[in-house]
């Protein structure tokens, strides 16, 4: 059972959790995902691949996951990285981008530019099964033909102002 603080939609924390899976958010109130893209020296983009047995299953994204109860954002994304490709990232390295709301989620989007290698990665395969660097053209053939969380595009708008 993962809890979770919840906030308003400026962001502000509220004083109360919900259990994921369990509870029901009312209309009113958002919790923090975090969305990490990492972008090598040759400016192609990390993607992970979602377990099946997970929603979106086969499907690809950049890391992403919740930010627990009593966490940061920081510390959240910091997690959610270790735990899905087993990389450590120092707080550095993380360049904060934007947010914005999606559904009742508030989505914070963090840029890494960093060279790093596939072979050194830990997959924790109950989460992401596969792990891969696209150019940015395969992002947008792999998008179009559905193998994208749709709701993804979006960086595609960014991209071009990050690499």
């Amino acid at each position: 059972m993962e809890k979770i603080d919840l906030y308003n939609y400026n962001k502000q924390k509220l004083d109360k959790t919900f259990i994921r899976g369990q509870d029901q958010l009312l209309k009113d109130e958002y919790y923090l995902l975090e969305q990490a893209w990492i972008i090598n020296n040759k400016n192609e983009v990390l993607l992970t691949q979602r377990n099946f047995n997970k929603s979106y299953g086969g499907m690809w994204e950049g890391i992403t996951g919740h930010v627990k109860s009593g966490e940061t954002n920081l510390e959240g994304i910091q997690r959610e990285i270790s735990e899905e490709i087993g990389l450590n990232i120092e707080k550095d390295e993380l360049n904060f981008l934007k947010s914005f709301i999606y559904k009742q989620a508030i989505i914070e989007v963090w840029i890494i530019k960093k060279d790093v290698n596939l072979k050194d990665f830990i997959l924790k395969n109950d989460e992401v099964i596969n792990a891969k660097f696209v150019s940015i053209l395969e992002f947008k053939t792999m998008l179009n033909t559905n193998k994208i969380i749709s709701n993804l595009s979006y960086f595609l708008d960014i991209y071009d102002k990050i690499v």
